[in-house]
């Protein structure tokens, strides 16, 4: 698959932008705060329904404007072509999505863009919390399976209904607990197990492929385990993470066993929203015992794996979109990320080096050259500066 047109309307600095995209690599030049990134964070937002940047949905929008607006023009396999669209934003309750012009309610009926995006952010992936790694698990799982995002949802809502009861009742030694706790804590725990179950299913998928990018990009071994911050230590141990019964029947039982610190704290203390993935380089943590260049080795695998997944998964590659990435590496772990990539697959990436008169800068020339990366046809140059595009990228 592949973007034909990107139009960004009142998103983040760009007051209108329109950019015709030919069939090689399309290059995005310019300097620091210019709205290059906001390219690939709109077709990322179509893409997964949410910006690889933020959560704040108001930031998208330029300022002065009450919405954004992105709408892209997708060829699929077959090459049938599909608009999809969004509109972001405070006003009338946030997101709206669209598909061929007519509105739809949610991000998974307009889900036909598939997109991997690398970015310097993703050190966070090997280097932040717990949090960091589950948002990631879960766009890789929406990825290949749009409908999981309704999997997601119900348990964040069911999350969300017994922290408003658990709030109302804090602290409330010596009185009833009202029984509603006991069906919120049971629903928990049912869509909790839906969620853990899908979650290591996928991470089973992307554990090889982790495996093999960092040995190809470091020469070292790598680990990948989801570790449920609810499961006992030791014998007891919940070991079969596909399995739905075992996990729903350990999630009571630990929700059972925290039920009065819940009460008293006001929140919910047992569940997938607290669980993590426990990363390995050369059988050393990543998080504590790894080096910055070897963390970043890992958030690059990590997204390769993502990548290798989808790949599986469909037959139309995936978008790749590049933020910045060629100056976080050395020219050698450049290009084996370069040679990692698929050769069929549509690449936008974003730079600040200058141009040369041949358009392209001469370090991403060389480099995309070298790797055959986009066919023989040279590189598409798109120039921005201050939210606007220049030349002839229309």
């Amino acid at each position: 698959m592949r973007v034909v047109r990107l139009r960004l309307h009142a998103f983040r600095n760009h007051e209108e932008s329109v950019i015709g995209i030919g069939d090689g690599p399309v290059v995005v030049c310019g300097p620091n705060g210019a709205g290059k990134t906001g390219v690939l964070e709109a077709i990322h937002l179509l893409a997964t329904g949410r910006s690889f940047r933020t959560s704040d949905a108001d930031v998208l929008v330029s300022t002065g404007a009450v919405r954004g607006v992105v709408e892209a023009d997708v060829e699929v396999a077959g090459g049938r072509k599909v608009r999809v669209g969004a509109a972001v934003g405070a006003a009338d309750a946030g997101r709206r999505w669209m598909l061929n012009g007519t509105p739809r309610p949610r991000h998974r009926d307009v889900a036909v863009l598939r997109s991997v995006v690398f970015a310097p952010d993703d050190l966070r992936l090997a280097k932040g919390g717990p949090s960091e790694r589950r948002d990631y698990l879960d766009e890789v799982l929406v990825s290949v399976a749009p409908r999981a995002s309704a999997i997601i949802s119900d348990y964040q809502r069911v999350l969300k209904q017994r922290n408003v009861l658990l709030r109302s009742i804090r602290g409330a030694r010596g009185q009833a607990v009202p029984p509603a706790l006991d069906t919120w804590t049971q629903m928990v725990a049912d869509k909790g197990a839906d969620l853990v179950v899908e979650r290591s299913k996928v991470l089973a998928r992307l554990a090889p492929h982790v495996s093999e990018a960092v040995a190809v990009l470091a020469g070292e071994d790598a680990s990948t385990d989801y570790t449920p911050a609810w499961s006992p230590p030791g014998d007891e141990a919940v070991t079969d993470l596909s399995e739905t019964d075992s996990v729903r029947s350990a999630l009571a039982t630990a929700l059972d066993a925290r039920r009065r610190d819940e009460i008293d704290r006001g929140t919910t203390l047992v569940g997938p929203h607290r669980d993590d993935i426990a990363l390995g380089f050369g059988g050393r943590d990543v998080r504590t015992h790894a080096s910055q260049g070897e963390q970043r080795v890992v958030s690059l695998a990590l997204r390769l794996a993502h990548l290798a997944v989808l790949e599986d998964t469909t037959d139309d590659a995936p978008v790749l979109l590049l933020d910045d990435v060629f100056s976080e590496l050395d020219p050698q772990r450049r290009g084996r990320l370069l040679d990692r990539l698929p050769r069929d697959a549509q690449t936008i990436l974003t730079t600040t080096a200058s141009a040369d008169e041949a358009g392209v800068p001469p370090e991403i020339r060389a480099a995309l050259t070298a790797s055959g990366l986009g066919g023989t046809g040279g590189a598409q140059l798109v120039r921005v500066v201050d939210g606007k595009v220049l030349g002839d990228a229309v």
